[in-house]
């Protein structure tokens, strides 16, 4: 089986703060923006957004020619690939996680012969589902908020991993 890349031109905003802050976004895909702490930084998780946002994605658009942008001050704009496939193994592996249902339930899913692992992940999928829906209100006013924070270049302490890369051979 071959692994799914995809690549996507991507606009770097320099902040020049003391943390030397990059912000990034992806014209052709509003939801999909992130920040990293210098250029490499920004770069790899450029990259992991760009796989954790689209990796269950089945009609991405074609990506824009990047000279097309328009780009304010220092921007500048880098072509950013992702590896969809590896990040679905890496989301979509098994954790264990202990729960804890009412004794009735228990006996009779028992009785029943369910696999209550299976049916919590059954039911977490479809919940999942139904809070992805693009027309849900919840999901749109977050979604609407998201990409307002991103047009407007807001930024929040968030948790951010920490990656040590070197991006060898940009010309930036």
């Amino acid at each position: 089986m071959t692994d799914k890349f995809i690549a996507y031109p991507a606009i770097f905003h320099p902040t020049h703060n003391a943390r030397d802050l990059y912000l990034v976004k992806f014209p052709d895909l509003p939801h999909t923006f992130t920040e990293g702490y210098g250029l490499a930084d920004a770069y790899m998780m450029a990259s992991d957004v760009l796989a954790e946002m689209n990796y269950n994605q089945k009609d991405l658009p074609e990506p824009s020619n990047p000279r097309t942008f328009k780009l304010e001050n220092e921007d500048f704009t880098a072509v950013v690939s992702a590896n969809l496939s590896a990040k679905k193994r890496q989301l979509r592996r098994h954790v264990r996680k202990n729960v804890t249902i009412p004794a009735d339930l228990a006996a009779w899913a028992e009785a029943a012969d369910i696999n209550l692992s299976a049916a919590l992940a059954e039911a977490l999928a479809e919940k999942h589902a139904r809070m992805n829906d693009k027309s849900s209100p919840n999901n749109a006013t977050s979604l609407n908020w998201l990409a307002h924070a991103a047009s407007n270049k807001l930024s929040t302490d968030s948790v951010h991993a920490q990656k040590s890369v070197e991006v060898a051979g940009s010309s930036f």
